[in-house]
């Protein structure tokens, strides 16, 4: 039988670095640094973080040789890149260290903080910060993310500027800023319905599951059920009834509907 999806990307690109190996004669060459950022973000989805990481670093080894700087778009991809497997990693220093040199060859590089990638190392500082409990230090760098994404994308309906504002409430609520927490995740919604043209979707129920647990804890039993039972009920479509997703949302109903019975599944 022949390896399929991920499995078959990773021995391609494998194959794909030994080959140019062997073409150029060694592995100082763009091609074979390009081929080894890919396959670590490919070995990354598999789970395989070390063969990941060492990928990622071989790749930045090959480039500071080709390039003779740090000062190109490929070494800040890949730096933001290997930030993403050391903070998997639990090496929250370290995925700061190569954000913030990230961010300052981006600086240098496109002379502006109003492009996509900066928008994007700045979201995963923040949650870096806000995993080493930096809540103040994360708000910033998401409220910065978010004015560029207004800038480049021209709208707020955009799954960019969703993912931001819904990192931006979870700093806010442990923040203990409720109120401006639910304000972030009611506007995601509505970026959701925009983007993907419908409530039922998914990623809109995680974050009516979301919303409706934070106004259970403002009081609002009501409302917060209602965006439950619905978040409850595409999780069962979309995702079936064995997806942690689910099974976590029907064990929520069972905790609480000896005490609550309008908190009970559909």
């Amino acid at each position: 039988m022949q390896p399929t999806g991920k499995a078959s990307n990773a021995q391609y690109l494998m194959r794909c670095v030994e080959h140019q190996e062997n073409l150029y004669g060694t592995d100082v060459h763009p091609e074979v640094a390009a081929s080894l950022h890919e396959l670590a973000r490919v070995l990354r989805a598999q789970g395989d973080l070390a063969g990941a990481r060492e990928r990622l670093e071989r790749s930045l080894a090959i480039k500071a040789e080709v390039l003779g700087t740090e000062a190109d778009p490929s070494v800040a991809a890949s730096l933001h890149q290997l930030a993403g497997i050391l903070q998997a990693q639990g090496d929250l220093s370290g995925a700061r260290e190569r954000l913030e040199r990230s961010l300052a060859i981006q600086a240098q590089v496109f002379g502006t903080e109003v492009h996509p990638d900066v928008a994007a190392s700045l979201h995963e500082l923040a949650r870096v910060l806000q995993a080493q409990g930096d809540l103040s230090g994360a708000r910033e760098e998401l409220e910065r993310s978010l004015a560029i994404k207004a800038q480049v994308f021209g709208t707020e309906a955009h799954h960019d500027v969703a993912a931001s504002l819904h990192e931006l409430a979870g700093v806010l609520q442990a923040q203990g800023d409720l109120t401006g927490a639910r304000e972030r995740l009611e506007k995601v919604l509505e970026i959701e319905a925009q983007v993907y043209g419908t409530r039922e979707h998914y990623s809109t129920a995680m974050t009516e599951e979301r919303l409706g647990l934070l106004l259970l804890e403002q009081g609002e039993i009501k409302q917060g059920v209602e965006l439950l039972v619905h978040a409850y009920t595409v999780y069962q479509k979309q995702l079936g009834p064995d997806h942690p997703y689910t099974r976590q949302l029907a064990e929520l109903f069972a905790q609480f509907a000896p005490e609550s019975p309008e908190v009970s599944p559909p």
